[in-house]
């Protein structure tokens, strides 16, 4: 996670500034090598530094994808074609736990590093095959990858990436630390605190600098489409992952299921996901308007989630089944459209940014308001059972 959501800002510059089939290739073939260390590893310093280096890659292959239908799909099918890509992310985090579950029972946990070993080669050699290196490129995106190898770097924003980096770092080693391992006012957790602070302090201060060299130019920010789809990515995403993280415990403390059967118990929400995905895309394709679908997601997840907070110790099926279809069906309406406000009111050259953006916005939202609600459950059980972090 840290290093997918670090990252993410810098892969816009490098999608802009290099031939998008070659930066997506190089973060497959990241992802790859970071399966293959954890997958090898024998102890944990060196699979944490391979998950590090598989998030790494990941970061590219999120907004790649994207980057990628931009150039080779009409922007009036786009909203069907990506509806289609997150129908399968969404399948794979349901039965990626549940075939992960498996390998470690049945055979070891290392599988399940070793299965994106060919799965990942297949995807390279159809990408490598299939994608042409510069496809329906515009004149300002063909100009900025002929530029020099010291001007690409220039536009890369260096300063500003090592401005970035080490406060996003700081950012989520303090939501992940904070009230679990130290308390929230302990010096540790309030000296990243400050560093985060002057790091991000520092790095607006270089984009307002650097203009159009900067990571991220402040003239897309001044696209109240692009700020405001952006902040929806945040809070959709991290109401998504509190569901899903906290329902299984739910299911494994309530009803007695293990993980599996917990991992199971989701599909409705996913289902349902995936049906109004569907509906949401080739109703956008149609009218040519991604607002309603915002609008919709933002009403009837609300209320799915309000619902969801009525579960009692003797729920029955018929009520937490039907409770996540609603939830998953209003995620759904929303699961790429947020993504088509950067590809319809941004210049060609400027999308990898406000894509990366939105991709930025998902990953900052999972962590922080996953741990705003674990601090949340954590707080009660202190309450309860009078334990607490170091101070």
């Amino acid at each position: 996670m840290i290093t997918g959501c670090a990252f993410q800002l810098l892969y816009s510059r490098l999608f802009t500034f290099y031939a998008p089939k070659w930066v997506f290739l190089a973060s497959v073939t990241i992802f790859e090598l970071g399966s293959l260390v954890c997958g090898v590893s024998r102890n944990s310093p060196t699979f944490i530094v391979g998950r590090a280096i598989a998030s790494l890659g990941s970061a590219g292959i999120m907004s790649g994808m994207i980057v990628l239908t931009v150039h080779t799909i009409p922007l009036r099918k786009r909203p069907l074609y990506q509806s289609l890509m997150g129908i399968v992310f969404m399948i794979s985090s349901v039965t990626g736990p549940i075939i992960g579950g498996a390998f470690t029972t049945h055979l070891t946990w290392r599988w399940c590093f070793y299965l994106n070993l060919p799965i990942g080669g297949a995807t390279l050699l159809l990408a490598f095959w299939l994608l042409p290196s510069n496809n329906n490129k515009t004149k300002e995106e063909i100009e900025a990858t002929k530029l020099s190898t010291r001007e690409k770097i220039e536009r890369v924003d260096p300063i500003g990436t090592l401005c970035f980096l080490p406060g996003i770092v700081c950012l989520l080693l303090a939501l992940q630390l904070g009230g679990s391992t130290y308390a929230w006012n302990n010096w540790r957790i309030i000296l990243v605190w400050i560093m985060f602070g002057i790091l991000i302090i520092t790095f607006a201060a270089v984009q307002m600098w650097k203009q159009e060299n900067a990571t991220i130019p402040p003239r897309i920010l001044r696209y109240r489409s692009v700020t405001a789809s952006t902040f929806f990515a945040f809070c959709i995403s991290g109401s998504m992952t509190v569901v899903v993280y906290f329902l299984p415990l739910w299911f494994q403390a309530i009803e007695g299921v293990d993980a599996i059967e917990s991992g199971i118990r989701l599909l409705p929400l996913i289902l349902a996901l995936l049906l109004s995905s569907i509906i949401a895309g080739g109703t956008v394709s149609a009218m040519g308007y991604y607002t309603p679908m915002l609008i919709a997601c933002s009403v009837i997840m609300s209320v799915g989630a309000g619902l969801m907070t009525t579960f009692r110790v003797d729920a029955g099926k018929a009520i937490w089944i039907g409770y996540q279809v609603i939830f998953g069906f209003g995620v759904g309406f929303s699961q790429q459209q947020a993504g088509l406000a950067a590809q319809t009111v941004l210049p060609a050259v400027d999308v990898p940014t406000g894509v990366s953006l939105k991709f930025f916005g998902q990953m900052l939202g999972r962590s922080n308001l996953c741990v705003g609600c674990t601090e949340c459950s954590q707080h009660k059980t202190y309450r309860w059972t009078g334990w607490s972090p170091k101070p």
